[in-house]
């Protein structure tokens, strides 16, 4: 008399498939799944902008570095070199302050690096919401290259002051965006 598997090759393949879901879930989500931005509210919109405005403000405005009239590009390309009479130390600080300000934008932002359900399905609102993910992607790769040139055991700062400058333009533009998205 032949013996029977115990298990036949149908239940082998659902329980193999069943423990393959259940070692890729994580927190109430599968690996394999990108997180989904939940419906973005006004309320919502206006903390992501908070974020980034915040890096702003940490990187631009409150520095007291920044000259009148002096545009943008300009104040970057001056401020993320050191400083008459600066220290080498005190300048190292000071791009680890940046680094670490748009790290944390880009952090915030990350559910905003595709394109949330939104309510408004016009042509113009989505546009407005591709563009953002696309420049808070981009910032989201910024803040990874500053995480890895600030881990790295000789930093490149050549390469930091570009991320920084490149990240901060991010921001503003990205920020102008989620001015204009509607929910």
């Amino acid at each position: 008399m032949e013996r029977q598997p115990l298990i036949s090759p149908m239940r082998s393949l659902l329980a193999t498939a069943a423990s393959l879901l259940l070692l890729g879930l994580e927190a109430g989500r599968t690996v394999a799944s990108p997180p989904v931005a939940a419906p973005p509210t006004q309320r919502r919109i206006n903390s992501y902008a908070s974020a980034l405005s915040a890096a702003r403000r940490e990187i631009v405005d409150e520095t007291g570095l920044r000259r009148a009239g002096e545009p943008l590009p300009a104040y970057l390309t001056r401020v993320l070199r050191p400083l008459p009479g600066e220290p080498q130390r005190g300048f190292t600080r000071r791009l680890d302050r940046y680094a670490q300000a748009l790290e944390q934008a880009a952090d915030a932002t990350a559910p905003l690096r595709t394109v949330p359900q939104v309510a408004d399905r016009s042509a113009a609102n989505l546009h407005v919401w591709d563009h953002a993910a696309r420049l808070l992607r981009a910032l989201g790769i910024q803040a990874a290259a500053l995480r890895a040139s600030a881990s790295g055991a000789a930093r490149d700062e050549a390469a930091e002051r570009r991320a920084i400058a490149q990240g901060v333009t991010l921001a503003a533009l990205a920020l102008d965006d989620l001015r204009d998205a509607l929910p």
